[in-house]
């Protein structure tokens, strides 16, 4: 093609037409331009190419970790509001004319204080994306801000579920000179060393003022753990939302 060129440039100098050899030359040069500019143009749709299917591999990733998550904060979810109801019917029965309960409801309303699972949600995928330069494939950045903002969040939760720890250990220790967990841990058939010798004293720790300040606290706490992890939940759905929509945009 470029002996041809050249063939067509050497005979027009030789004919000595000059200005068809200067249109010449210029349309030459400007077909070199187009060729690569259009050369340059598919280099850029090739790579652009392989960035959104890269971005859809990833946003596919962080759908599957998110939808785990929600299943693991559904479950959370049903725990801390089981917590909540037990902790306020504990409360309940404090005060100074209070009388023992069932053996089996009292177990389970103690429970409620003492066992307190917490939202451990998985982070793999989202740690990877954030700390490479995989973020910068999302093209969204109204998912990025979210994206970015969500760690945050996770740390809010685990700073209020360890001072509710906190308190649940205060609760532990508080109740001990009234009620043995080897009893507990019978109750709930758990126990491999067999019941304690020492009774259940149910009145006294039911009439216990400074118990059940400490109960109160589980309470307020326990509470605002729940309103944590109901946003959470919010915008953890949001979160799903966005990238299911980038997904269905990329198809």
């Amino acid at each position: 093609m470029l002996k041809f060129f050249k063939k067509i440039r050497q005979k027009l100098l030789a004919e000595g037409k000059l200005k068809s050899y200067t249109f010449y030359a210029i349309g030459e040069i400007f077909l070199v331009v187009v060729g690569i500019l259009i050369a340059l143009q598919i280099n850029e749709w090739n790579a652009d190419r392989k960035d959104r299917k890269a971005e859809f591999e990833l946003l596919s990733n962080l759908k599957s970790e998110f939808l785990e998550n929600q299943k693991s904060l559904d479950t959370t979810l049903a725990h801390h509001t089981k917590s909540v109801e037990g902790i306020r019917n504990l409360l309940s029965h404090f005060g100074p004319d209070s009388e023992a309960i069932v053996p089996e409801k009292f177990t389970e309303l103690i429970q409620s204080v003492i066992y307190l699972p917490s939202y451990q949600p998985s982070d793999g995928v989202l740690n990877s994306v954030l700390s490479s330069n995989q973020f910068a494939l999302i093209e969204d950045v109204e998912l990025r801000s979210h994206l970015t903002r969500w760690p945050s969040l996770i740390k809010e939760y685990e700073g209020a579920f360890s001072f509710l720890r906190e308190h649940s250990l205060r609760a532990d220790a508080a109740m001990h000179p009234f009620f043995s967990p080897r009893n507990m841990e019978v109750s709930l058939g758990r126990g491999s060393v067999g019941p304690s010798r020492f009774e259940t004293n149910q009145q006294a720790l039911f009439q216990n003022q400074a118990f059940e300040a400490i109960v109160e606290l589980m309470r307020l706490n326990t509470e605002g753990l729940l309103n944590r992890a109901h946003a959470l939940e919010a915008y953890q759905k949001d979160l799903f939302a966005m990238i299911n929509r980038n997904l269905e945009n990329s198809d």
